[in-house]
């Protein structure tokens, strides 16, 4: 073991370096460690080597350890002392100088030893022992991501460390919170660990639902401090095109409305960031975006209806099923031409190719439509074969989307989607299988009608809410979109659900 060199540098005597060295020995020794806790930790700043001292030395991690784990039983039931809560936060101390020196920390992360606090870190007692527990294991983990290295990160997100902060950040000492809400933001400044938080809906939804807590908190009880760090994690928050908009609909209020504005107008030093983060975050009118979205609606809808009248005047058909159905084959494909040439035009990468695959879809649906409601029996099979494939194609494509756990999506829109996609599965199953009985269609129908209602009320609401989880104002094509397919789908339905009573009647036996 290297001696750290003694004089000015250090700070510390020939003396206090062989005190040093003699209470590291005595730290295996049970009788002599807690004496020697307390002496070290009178020193651990005047010996900057300390950690390395401490590493290298024979068993003294392990008493360190053996320290940590020796209250475990006292934390479920809690029944810890002050005396030992102190013990073991000397303990910890040291745990934070080995986290925080460069030779030491890498070593510290491959021996997994920060997995050793969590137990502190999940329990939820406010009592002191317990809170002083929380706080220091939190300093620990805040020595750790003080660094800024790509390793502590990936141990961090890898161990789950991110529930555990936002435990704290909701419920903990005041403290406790600007710790994890200091260690959520460094988690967030690195590349991947925002990535993280933004891959899922959930998981993006959890932390936005905390940070929305503690600034309701920091309304009625407020700390520049813990005020700094939650900016910072929204500012940070928006640096991702997706958590931006979302944020657009459920940034608290208090941030908008003037409530911290002393804050940045007397100390703009210590909360620049809010103001950026307004700026970031603030869309434009809402009744603006709705008229936008649904004045693409009505333009799609006279240029269909202008076309299908055309086609259902040329063609030699009169009954009306099949120039409904003609004219919706005609306005989906013709929606189909429109969205992509929009996407093109606006650059917008995120409706592709999910999106575009499921328009496409939808667009055929009608077509197969029109072979299983008018074309005679003994043409019927290769049409509805056609109409079953595609639509077991959208329920794929529904799973996937599902699988894939898509940021814009629910899981209560996606279970939503899959039911729909069943619904209609299964009328094609009726008609493949020649059973065309009022039972299996109106079932199919019962399913998808108020899914689909859903579906629709569901986006108009979203759209004079503010937008919800559609990108941005430059993106009114999404919404729109929705909004224009989920009333053919509905039209669709009311076909499906209907067409035993009647409708059916008027289809000719031959089609010539």
């Amino acid at each position: 073991m290297s001696t750290p060199s003694n004089g000015p540098e250090t700070g510390t005597s020939a003396t206090d370096m062989e005190s040093v060295y003699r209470w590291v020995a005595s730290l295996p020794n049970m009788e002599t460690r807690e004496n020697a806790l307390l002496e070290l930790c009178k020193r651990r700043e005047s010996v900057p080597e300390l950690a390395v001292i401490i590493w290298h030395s024979f068993g003294s991690v392990a008493a360190l350890l053996q320290e940590i784990c020796s209250i475990y039983p006292y934390i479920n039931p809690p029944n810890l002392s002050a005396h030992q809560s102190n013990r073991v936060c000397n303990a910890l101390a040291f745990m934070q100088c080995l986290a925080s020196h460069p030779e030491t920390r890498k070593e510290f992360l491959k021996a997994n030893i920060p997995l050793y606090l969590y137990t502190f870190l999940n329990t939820n007692n406010q009592t002191r022992p317990f809170e002083y527990l929380r706080l220091t294991s939190l300093g620990v983990i805040g020595a750790l991501v003080k660094t800024d290295e790509p390793e502590v990160i990936a141990f961090l997100l890898g161990s789950e460390i991110i529930p555990l902060c936002l435990v704290i950040m909701e419920s903990g000492s005041e403290l406790s919170r600007t710790v994890a809400t200091f260690i959520m933001q460094k988690l967030l400044l690195d590349e991947v660990g925002l990535a993280y938080i933004c891959q899922t809906y959930e998981r993006f939804v959890h932390v936005a639902t905390v940070l929305e807590k503690m600034v309701i908190d920091l309304a009625r009880e407020q700390s520049l401090r813990l005020l700094k760090h939650l900016i910072r994690c929204y500012l940070r928050l928006s640096d991702n095109s997706r958590a931006r908009d979302a944020l657009r609909t459920c940034l608290p209020q208090h941030l908008t409305d003037g409530t911290f504005k002393q804050h940045y107008d007397h100390y703009p030093q210590n909360s620049p960031g809010l103001p950026i983060l307004v700026t970031k975050t603030t869309s434009k009118s809402r009744i603006t975006f709705a008229l936008n979205v649904f004045s693409i609606v009505v333009i799609q809808l006279g240029v269909a209806c202008s076309v299908g009248y055309l086609i259902t005047q040329i063609l030699p058909v009169s009954f009306w099923i099949l120039q409904n159905l003609i004219f919706l084959w005609m306005s989906s494909f013709i929606y189909f031409v429109l969205e992509i040439v929009w996407a093109f035009i606006k650059s917008v990468p995120r409706i592709f190719p999910w999106n575009i695959l499921y328009l496409f879809m939808m667009t055929f649906m009608s077509s197969y439509i029109i072979g299983c409601e008018c074309l005679s029996y003994k043409d019927e099979v290769p049409f509805v074969a056609f109409a079953f494939l595609w639509t077991m194609l959208q329920v794929i494509v529904c799973f996937a989307l599902f699988v894939v756990n898509d940021f814009t999506e629910t899981l209560l829109s996606r279970i939503i989607n899959i039911l729909f996609g069943l619904s209609i599965l299964s009328g094609q199953i009726a008609y493949f299988a020649r059973r065309q009985s009022t039972i299996t269609l109106l079932i199919a129908g019962c399913v998808g009608f108020p899914c689909t209602c859903y579906q629709l009320v569901k986006e108009v609401k979203l759209v004079f809410g503010g937008g919800g989880r559609y990108y941005s104002e430059e993106n009114t094509i999404i919404p729109a979109r929705n909004i224009y397919g989920y009333c053919w789908c509905l039209f669709l339905t009311i076909i499906w659900v209907y067409a035993p009573f009647g409708l059916r009647s008027e289809q000719p036996k031959s089609l010539q």
